[in-house]
């Protein structure tokens, strides 16, 4: 997704004051990390909020498609915090999937919390 820059190319900031609903965050999926999401969402301009929270949550029940999931921005602030909306995914993975190259984010950060069990 190619979010617009902010300002005078400033880096994104959180908005302190946006909040997801209760209903948003219940309906995001158990893969992704609520908390890292929210902050992400905070970050972008309003009018993109709803558009990149439909990427994490649950879609349409009638709907045969999942709903699409958003991997990259072009921006590294958004992308670093998209990282660890990730890092649950890995999670459900098995452990040698942390050793496969993948266009999936968040990888880097679980591989880097990874403890083999010995």
């Amino acid at each position: 997704m190619n979010v617009p820059s902010g300002p005078s190319g400033r880096a994104y900031v959180v908005d302190a004051s946006y909040q997801m609903s209760d209903r948003d965050k219940s309906n995001v999926m158990s893969i992704f990390d609520v908390a890292a999401l929210e902050r992400l969402i905070s970050m972008l301009p309003p009018e993109h909020r709803e558009e990149v929270l439909s990427h994490f949550q649950y879609g349409d029940p009638t709907s045969e498609e999942a709903p699409p999931k958003l991997v990259q921005f072009d921006d590294p602030d958004l992308q670093a915090v998209l990282e660890e909306v990730w890092v649950p995914y890995w999670n459900t993975l098995p452990p040698e999937a942390l050793f496969s190259d993948s266009e999936i984010p968040g990888r880097q950060l679980a591989l880097a919390a990874f403890r083999p069990n010995t």
